[in-house]
């Protein structure tokens, strides 16, 4: 089943392309949906391919970021660095290199806590009967496609797993996924999304509904009276995030000529504060001045004066609107922590 609403259902599914769009435990709205099950609002559900399928992709990650990052460690600790040893605070920093089985244990560690903690429930896919598994991949049917069928076999057992749990149940779930090849997979009791942010919108203005006081009109009233304010933070501190690109030689003038607020979602509710993603639209510009390179491309009709290029980029900003005696708003992560990327071409 397939649905462009967003369905609430007591049943999830995360499948293992949640866990890297949100860096696996470290995203803000992967802990949301963690919370709303650790107080037993939500059922969270896994296979046991799925976490093998999980574990795997945390290793592929860790062994990818390995030589990078141990380069990074050895060059701050080589002889011309080591005069910060003279400085008491550098002395005490100890940055150490990455081992991939040791860094892989822990993660599996945080990971069996994730699931006995927040109440994840593990279903088996040994009991599947591989028949069924091998007849949609004789007959081409989702998820096997013409491609590569040998990546897709995880991925069946881990559908008709879940669809035979359902059935056996009397029970649909919504299946969490960013594989859009999962979405061709027909079902009656299996419903594939892909937003987290409006789920979990979906999720709390349900839990906000069961609450003796209704949460979210202080939320929305606190966001109304802050925003001027608010967006004017996130302008100062935005400015260090961003990384300009062009291919443009002589370029300059860069400014942002405006920022404002397109949408606000609320995406948990805690004891004492809400967390909210706000969608954040930069108008920003640039000046060109046209060089020799840019005049052979005809780059521009007029090839002598400086030209101003104007973009425009959505960036989500996340916050922590605390509703009770304080009532504040404080900028938790722009861009999910990462650079804002600003291209010019």
């Amino acid at each position: 089943m397939k649905t462009n609403e967003v369905p609430f259902n007591e049943n999830i599914f995360i499948d293992t392309s949640i866990f890297e769009d949100q860096n696996f435990f470290h995203g803000s709205k992967i802990r949301s949906l963690l919370h709303y099950s650790n107080i037993g609002f939500i059922s969270l559900f896994m296979t046991t391919i799925s976490k093998m399928e999980l574990i795997n992709r945390m290793r592929t990650r860790l062994e990818n970021c390995k030589t990078d990052y141990n380069k990074l460690i050895k060059e701050l600790n080589n002889h011309e660095q080591r005069i910060l040893k003279n400085i008491d605070i550098y002395d005490q920093i100890h940055v150490p290199l990455i081992t991939v089985d040791s860094g892989l244990q822990k993660l599996i560690n945080k990971l069996e806590t994730n699931i006995s903690a927040n109440k994840i429930k593990l279903i088996d896919t040994e009991n599947l009967i591989a028949e069924e598994v091998f007849d949609r991949y004789y007959k081409n049917q989702p998820p096997f496609g013409p491609g590569k069928k040998k990546y897709e076999f995880p991925d069946a057992f881990i559908v008709l797993s879940l669809e035979s749990w359902c059935k056996k149940n009397k029970k649909r779930m919504l299946f969490l996924t960013k594989d859009t090849d999962f979405h061709k997979f027909k079902s009656r009791h299996l419903i594939f999304y892909d937003n987290l942010t409006e789920l979990l919108q979906s999720i709390t203005v349900k839990y906000d509904s069961f609450q003796e006081t209704h949460i979210l009109p202080t939320i929305k009233q606190l966001l109304s009276k802050y925003n001027k304010e608010l967006i004017q933070e996130i302008e100062n501190q935005i400015q260090e995030k961003i990384i300009l690109k062009t291919d443009y030689e002589k370029t300059g003038n860069f400014k942002i000529d405006k920022m404002e607020l397109i949408s606000d979602k609320v995406t948990a509710i805690r004891d004492k504060y809400a967390e909210v993603e706000l969608m954040i639209k930069i108008t920003s510009s640039m000046t060109v001045f046209p060089s020799a390179q840019d005049i052979d491309r005809s780059i521009f009709e007029d090839k002598i004066s400086k030209h101003k290029i104007v973009k425009q980029n959505l960036v989500p900003v996340d916050i922590e609107v605390f509703y009770t005696e304080e009532q504040t708003i404080k900028i938790k992560w722009i861009n999910s922590n990462d650079p804002v990327i600003i291209e010019y071409y």
